[in-house]
């Protein structure tokens, strides 16, 4: 994984349902995240954190 710095003016993170934005990745075939997944052809940032939440999950992520 490269993690790369964008100098840029400050922004406040981005919290959605008490989750705060840690930024993008980009992973291959080992996945960045593991455990608990599932699809949805709806799927939002939202239904997904709300759904992590659900579960007590400390991390949440959506892929697009």
């Amino acid at each position: 994984m490269n993690i790369y710095a964008w100098t840029a003016p400050p922004v406040a993170p981005v919290e959605i349902g008490g989750y705060t934005s840690k930024g993008c990745y980009s992973d291959a075939q080992t996945r960045v995240l593991s455990g608990f997944s599932y699809v949805d052809a709806k799927m939002t940032i939202a239904k997904c954190i709300e759904t992590c939440k659900t579960r007590k999950l400390s991390l949440a992520g959506v892929e697009k």
